[in-house]
């Protein structure tokens, strides 16, 4: 697969890289958000649908991180961030699907409603 990064900077060609992901995510025209706003137009970026198992912006990351602990024959990885983090989740995810052991380090984060939903998913 042609990696339009490795087209742009082919000083990169050199980094490993696994697929994860489904790109490029589309960006849609969010009419009725333009027209609440009083805009004329208004697009999202939908990398919400990244990925099948999680999507978001860190798959695209998790597949340099990823792709260079498999090229190095690793079979763990640790990660770190807050109890609610959505990069320790896509790592676990991506980590775990890769046959990866995937270490978590959770720092304490406040209680909110977000983070209590976010939670119980």
């Amino acid at each position: 697969m042609t990696l339009p990064l490795r087209e742009r900077f082919p000083g990169t060609k050199s980094l490993a890289h696994v697929t994860l992901g489904c790109f490029p995510t589309p960006v849609e025209p969010m009419l009725d958000l333009a027209r609440l706003l009083g805009i004329q137009s208004f697009f999202v970026k939908r990398d919400d649908i990244s990925g099948r198992a999680y999507g978001g912006n860190k798959v695209r990351k998790l597949e340099f991180l990823l792709g260079q602990a498999l090229a190095e024959s690793r079979r763990a990885v640790i990660t770190f961030g807050a109890v609610g983090s959505n990069h320790v989740r896509a790592t676990a995810v991506y980590g775990g699907q890769l046959g990866l052991q995937v270490h978590a380090v959770l720092a304490p984060q406040a209680s909110t409603p977000y983070l209590e939903a976010k939670l119980s998913r």
